[in-house]
């Protein structure tokens, strides 16, 4: 299993080696069927490997507050480390630290920085992120680090064998690096039908494909504002699910064939789904928080590998306003124009100058990071499927928004069909739409 997950005996974690972090036992078996794009049998000799040891949660790790060497395989951060009296606790951002500054400790601007720029690590991500400080009896986040590749001078052996493993160390980070990274292919001859057809291998000639899946990850969420995000679109896009059911209690019945058809003036034969499990639900959803995820990161660090329309771009500005006020009173509107956002990046001409953002991340989609190569059609189309099923609910959403369909009646001249075709061709192949 050393191709997947390490395992930590001094602190009796597990670690998977793809993210970066530690894994609590509870979540082995769903990590790698939600994160991991490998089979059945290697998912249970994962869970057999692991079953051998007994893993440490997050609330039972204790370890003492001075800088300590990297955890191998653990990720590094460049965090930001609290220097009041009898504090030292790191935050992941500048921004987070600043708030715990002025929260905790009654900072001010004026003051100055009261905090130092330190390398730390984490092992577990979300609510376990957390371990127990001996010496201040706090629950904490992060833990300071010494900077890869080097060793508390003690002899001249210990620095020799310090800076030959740092030197192997950042090799192999090299190595991971530039194997992530889409090699110019325009010389060869045996590309497959799907990636001539795809020509993924051209648009992201020379990116790194695992920096920009990093972009996508929730786990990568190392903002309270990000993971505001990635909350609310969560909640509005199973609004829309709900949305949809709502329809059918209507006695709408027309509406499932049309949302199904993937032809303009003709509903399809069959209707479009009502059920679908809860796991393969949060999945589908889970593509659609990313891509808005991936479209805030990358307006935020003004990335211009993306580019987004008059109406995107101000919705962007917008969003950004309010997650930065952090001002409880606006979730409402934050949630309205995460939703105005999703509208707009699905209404995306193909005609339009700024190329579409949603088949740029369809694109990073469908690089397979565990395998280091383009996914298959076979495993490709499970992803298309996901963000399908969300361009669907919520263009209906659009529509015919729920809180309004009360005023439809028999006397109405439009009907919600009638409405509703009228913005079918974003969700229709040659319609002017953007679907990867």
């Amino acid at each position: 299993m050393s191709s997947y997950v390490s395992f930590n005996c001094e602190y009796n974690v597990l670690i998977c080696k793809v993210h970066q972090h530690a894994i609590p036992s509870r979540y082995i078996t769903r990590h790698f069927l939600e994160e991991h794009d490998v089979s059945l049998s290697i998912r249970q000799r994962i869970q057999e490997y692991a079953s051998q040891y007994t893993i440490v949660e997050g609330s039972e790790l204790s370890y003492p507050t001075e800088r300590i060497q990297p955890i191998p395989y653990l990720k590094i951060i460049n965090g930001f480390q609290c220097k009041y009296e009898v504090c030292g606790k790191i935050m992941g951002t500048l921004e987070s630290m600043k708030r715990h500054c002025r929260m905790t400790h009654d900072w001010k601007s004026k003051d100055g920085e009261r905090w130092s720029e330190t390398r730390a690590q984490t092992f577990y991500q979300g609510n376990s992120q957390r371990y127990f400080s001996l010496s201040q009896g706090i629950n904490d986040s992060y833990f300071a680090v010494h900077e890869p590749g080097t060793l508390p001078v003690s002899n001249f052996t210990d620095q020799l064998l310090g800076d030959l493993l740092g030197a192997a160390m950042e090799l192999d980070q090299k190595h991971q690096r530039e194997i992530n990274t889409v090699q110019d292919n325009t010389s060869l001859v045996t590309k497959t039908p799907w990636l001539r057809y795809t020509r993924w291998d051209k648009k992201f000639v020379g990116q790194d494909m695992n920096e920009l899946h990093a972009f996508t990850n929730p786990l990568e969420a190392t903002t309270a504002e990000e993971k505001l995000i990635w909350d609310v679109v969560g909640k509005s896009v199973k609004r829309c699910w709900e949305g949809y059911h709502d329809c059918l209690e209507r006695e709408w019945d027309l509406i499932p064939f049309w949302l199904r058809s993937v032809t303009l003036e003709k509903e399809d034969t069959k209707p479009f789904r009502t059920y679908i499990a809860s796991y393969t639900l949060s999945r589908y959803i889970g593509y659609w928080q990313g891509y808005i995820l991936f479209c805030y990161r990358m307006f935020g660090l003004k990335d211009t590998r993306l580019e987004f329309t008059t109406p995107q771009f101000q919705n962007l500005i917008a969003i950004r306003g309010i997650v930065d006020s952090q001002d409880e009173d606006q979730a409402e509107e934050l949630e309205t124009l995460l939703f105005n956002l999703s509208v707009s990046l699905i209404c995306h001409s193909d005609y339009a100058k700024e190329p579409s953002s949603l088949i740029y991340y369809s694109g990073v989609r469908g690089y397979n990071v565990d395998y280091k190569q383009w996914r298959k059609p076979q495993d490709y189309t499970t992803i298309l499927a996901g963000v399908q099923f969300c361009m669907r609910v919520i263009m209906l959403e659009h529509a015919l928004p729920t809180g309004l369909r009360d005023e439809f009646t028999d006397s109405t001249s439009v009907t919600p069909v009638m409405q509703f075709r009228g913005v079918r061709r974003w969700l229709i192949d040659g319609g002017g739409k953007s679907q990867g």
